[in-house]
């Protein structure tokens, strides 16, 4: 029926964002950790894939109805 993009805050303020701090304090934690420290940068790289390329991709929104 429709279809509309979301904001890219939809990606940053209600992901990334939070996603940014919780890698933060990962890291810390677990500083002794190569497997977790390599989750870390795993994570890092998606973050910045996002904010290199966020003009070429997004969410969209879609209405649908059953029929």
């Amino acid at each position: 029926m429709g279809h509309f993009p979301l904001p890219a805050s939809a990606w940053w303020d209600d992901y990334y964002r939070p996603l940014q701090a919780n890698v933060t304090a990962f890291r810390t934690r677990y500083a002794d950790a190569p497997d977790a420290q390599e989750l870390a940068d795993q994570c890092q790289h998606e973050m910045d894939v996002w904010r290199a390329y966020a003009d070429f991709y997004g969410y969209e929104f879609f209405v649908l109805r059953a029929r």
